[in-house]
């Protein structure tokens, strides 16, 4: 079920079932300031508050109906002005509930009474404090009902210390109602006797939902004399009295709301196929207050009969809020949910809260989820730097056509982009943010392609001036375009100072050019742009246009000079311009290579065997058949390289980039590949056996017939590969995750692969898994046909909804793993270990479970045949509930 929502209102869907009916409860919480109601937290912030004040583990909010409102209140009493009290009354009001209790300081019984209350500044009023104790049902919390042992060994009776005014205790026997604010325990008899009968005839007829005898007031958490008839209104004013440490009177209004639920469930008619928008009717059944906090939230809840009872059938929900009577219609948020389902701008559009809440829902402040969101808009400002990089990156490309053409790029080229400014953008405002900056982006083209002519105009300009033909000069510079940059700060700075000098001898003075040339600051600036130029080159050489180099004696002429500089002892091939350079076969073991640029350089059958090539550029390199081994590559680039048949055995390319790079039959026996990147690589019948691949990231990667036996790919990530008859044969897989990858005939024999993720359809028809280790991992919606688990451990893992037809689950251990709707028609789960499993309305037609465990599993409306056979199975508590026809 997708879930559509504002940031400022929280969601809790649950399904239960009555008369063998499911329904689905949809709850909506909006969390408020008191001082501001018209404001709101949001979700995230209403979350970590209810962490805070309930503590790890608790509920606020259980997702079942109530049948009328009420009102819960958790929180202290505080002593007026901070000054200690033995007792004070504390007091909350809310439509017709009016609600005093008494709060007093620790006292006990003693030999002649009841002691003194000790006076206090702050008390809690909840049900530890209030009367009750071991053995007394009311409330096994409290205190004055038997005995407890204190600090010095000696028994003693505490007595309550929040009680009601009027049914105070006065002796040993008293018994008072217990006094609080707070939500009352599903256990205690004040509501367990209202949750009906549940006896035979329950089992028979109405298990698995609760009693037809149900008082629906069961799902009532608050005392009695803090319901109301009927249901809030939404806008009800309130006051609380004693429960602030610094203000006495607390006065609010609710925020005036009216929650708007929508589902769009399936059809299950027989005649009509397709899905159906239903809305929920909606009512504010609880107000919860936290004084405190000077906050509280308003729960509104509604349900909605379905057919399935894991709301299998509800495609999506949306909820909304709308101050009341003022609704929208639903045309309105029938456009809303198109526009959030739509693929392209649904994203951007879920920040959008003005879609699904009234224009004066504002955020609320000192929150600290929004906080954080917009500490990090204007840290990072994503949007303004992805611009200011684009348009910096046009500025440089015209700058290095400039230079190309021999001419100075002040003279064709505008001033850089300046840098973006501290952002301020509403998280609502990011949709239409983009849509803007994506009109700008098409403007800032037109206007580049303005700039670009009007710098081919000046540059025709200029060559006619000096005698030379454009078109030529273009056609050359085009010929022998790309490699690394000719921008060089140490010359533009001899440039500048040849300029002044010839000034000055000139008697021409030039007091600006002067201050410039002997200002460290420019050249600073020119060194700082060199280097940002090389390192742009080295990332993404694989991006920019490939080098072109003229003739095959340049391309022998290069290689020379390489081998050249590498026989001199002081000499460094490092930043210097190698591109095309024909080394075939060459000896370079062992040799200092960093940082060498050597794109499209040719390397066919040369041993680069323990060489230092960190940072190297060998984008569109051709590696065919090289010997790699044990050669550092950390961040080097080889985009687009081809490395068929090359090895690259115990080589370390972390963090390099292999983008589109081709790896047929090639060998990477023990290769390190952390934080490497393979985008669109193709890597046909090649071997990574033993490879260390921690935190990699695979998109689009063709990994065909390759094995990964015995590799360590923890925590890699593989988006959209190929993976045909891929092997991670005894490979170490923990939290490695597929999404999207066709992966039939996927080998995973003996892996240990506890918490893999196979995510968003992945196809593994025929994978094997027998022996594999597959705690917890993630499963669902797999389509493993034919698929071979035997002996797999599958412990705690979820299978929900996977296509495991006709597979081999022998001897596996399933115990307390998920096959909820799992097709497992054929499939063979002789002796598994299915204890505590949960199979509800797997498809077991043909199934065979002989001799297998299933004590205590849930087969609730499990589909079989007469081929199913469960012979020699240990089928004892098992969960079974037929369908009803």
């Amino acid at each position: 079920m997708k879930v559509i929502k504002p940031l400022r209102l929280g969601i809790l869907t649950r399904v239960f079932e009555h008369g063998r009916e499911p329904f689905l409860v949809a709850t909506v919480f909006a969390c408020f300031p008191f001082d501001e109601p018209k404001a709101l937290f949001t979700e995230q912030a209403l979350w970590k508050m209810m962490t805070e004040e309930l503590g790890p583990g608790a509920a606020l909010d259980v997702g079942l109906p109530k049948p009328r409102g009420e009102l819960l209140v958790d929180g202290h009493a505080y002593a007026p002005d901070g000054a200690p009290q033995p007792a004070v009354s504390v007091e909350v009001a809310i439509a017709s509930v009016k609600k005093t209790l008494w709060v007093c300081g620790n006292r006990r019984w003693e030999l002649l009474g009841m002691s003194m209350p000790e006076p206090f500044v702050t008390m809690p009023v909840d049900w530890a404090h209030a009367f009750g104790g071991e053995g007394f049902a009311q409330n096994p919390l409290g205190k004055g009902f038997v005995a407890v042992t204190g600090a010095d060994g000696k028994k003693h009776t505490p007595l309550p210390n929040v009680e009601y005014p009027d049914k105070r205790i006065q002796s040993k026997g008293d018994r008072p109602p217990p006094a609080s604010f707070r939500t009352i325990d599903y256990t205690w008899p004040q509501r367990m006797k209202k949750l009906g009968t549940y006896d035979k005839t329950w089992l028979e007829r109405e298990s698995p939902g609760f009693a037809r005898d149900i008082d629906l007031e069961a799902f009532n958490a608050a005392p009695d004399d803090q319901r109301i008839t009927g249901f809030f209104q939404g806008d009800e004013t309130f006051t609380v009295v004693n429960m602030h440490p610094t203000e006495k009177r607390l006065e609010g209004r609710l925020p005036g709301l009216a929650a708007r639920v929508f589902a769009t469930v399936r059809k299950t008619t027989n005649e009509e196929e397709g899905d159906e928008l239903r809305e929920i009717s909606m009512r504010a059944d609880t107000v919860h207050l936290f004084p405190h906090r000077k906050a509280g939230i308003v729960t509104f809840r509604g349900l909605l009969r379905i057919a399935e009872d894991d709301a299998a059938d509800v495609r999506n929900i949306l909820i909304a809020a709308e101050r009341v009577g003022e609704p929208r219609s639903r045309e309105h948020y029938e456009q809303v949910l198109a526009a959030r389902l739509d693929r392209e701008r649904g994203g951007l559009l879920a920040l959008r809260d003005k879609d699904l809440l009234p224009d004066l829902a504002r955020y609320a402040g000192d929150d600290p989820y929004l906080d954080e969101m917009m500490g990090k808009l204007e840290r990072e400002g994503l949007l303004e730097q992805n611009l200011y990089r684009k348009a910096l990156k046009n500025h440089e490309e015209r700058v290095q056509k400039a230079i190309a053409l021999g001419f100075d790029p002040a003279d064709l080229v505008g001033p850089a982009p300046t840098p973006p400014t501290k952002p301020t953008v509403d998280p609502s405002e990011v949709a239409e943010v983009v849509e803007a900056a994506k009109k700008d982006d098409i403007l800032q083209e037109e206007e580049l392609e303005r700039a670009r002519k009007s710098s081919e105009e000046q540059a025709r300009a200029l060559c006619e001036k000096n005698g030379l033909d454009y078109d030529e000069v273009v056609k050359k510079a085009e010929e022998e375009g790309g490699g690394p940059p000719q921008f060089s700060a140490d010359r533009e700075i001899e440039r500048v100072r040849a300029a002044v000098a010839e000034a000055r001898a000139a008697g021409l003075p030039m007091p600006a050019l002067e201050a410039m040339a002997n200002d460290p600051r420019f050249e600073r600036r020119l060194r700082d742009n060199e280097r940002a130029l090389f390192e742009m080159y080295r990332r993404f050489v694989h991006q920019l246009p490939g080098v072109k180099v003229s003739d095959e004696a340049l391309a022998k002429a290069r290689g020379e000079v390489f081998l050249a500089a590498l026989a001199e002892p002081e000499a460094t091939v490092a930043e210097r311009d190698f591109s095309g350079a024909d080394l075939r076969g060459a000896d370079l073991s062992n040799k200092d290579l960093r940082f060498a640029f050597l794109e499209k350089a040719n390397l066919e059958g040369a041993n680069l065997e323990g060489a230092n090539l960190e940072g190297a550029v060998l984008g569109r390199a051709n590696l065919k058949g090289a010997n790699l081994s044990r050669t550092r590559l950390v961040s080097a680039n080889l985009g687009h390289c081809d490395l068929t048949e090359a090895t690259l055995d115990g080589a370390d390319l972390t963090h390099a980039t292999l983008d589109s790079a081709k790896l047929d039959k090639t060998r990477l026996l023990g290769v390190r590949l952390e934080g490497t990147t393979f985008e669109s690589a193709v890597v046909r019948g090649a071997s990574l056996a033993g490879a260390s691949m921690d935190k990699c990231i695979f998109r689009d990667v063709t990994f065909d017939e390759t094995s990964f036996a015995g590799a360590d790919s923890s925590s890699t990530v593989f988006i959209e590969c190929s993976l045909f008859q891929t092997s991670f044969e005894n490979a170490t897989m923990k939290t490695t995750a597929f999404f999207g990858c066709k992966a039939d005939g996927l080998v995973f024999r003996g892996a240990k692969a506890d918490n893999v993720r196979f995510v968003h359809e992945c196809s593994m028809q025929n994978a094997v898994f027998a022996g594999a280790s597959l705690k917890s991992a993630n499963l669902r919606d797999a389509h493993m046909p034919g698929a071979d688990l035997e002996a797999a451990d599958l412990e705690g893992a979820d299978l929900s909804g996977a296509n495991l037809e006709g597979a081999r689950i022998d001897r596996a251990n399933m115990r307390e793993s998920r096959l909820v709707r799992t097709n497992l028609t054929g499939a063979q789960l002789t002796s598994v270990n299915l204890l505590g499993s949960i199979m509800q309305k797997a498809r077991v037609q043909g199934a065979n479970f002989r001799g297998s465990n299933l004590f205590r599993a849930d087969l609730a409306y499990v589909v079989g045949d007469d081929q199913t056979t469960f012979s020699g199975a240990y089928i004892d508590q098992v969960r079974v509930i037929r369908r009803q026809t």
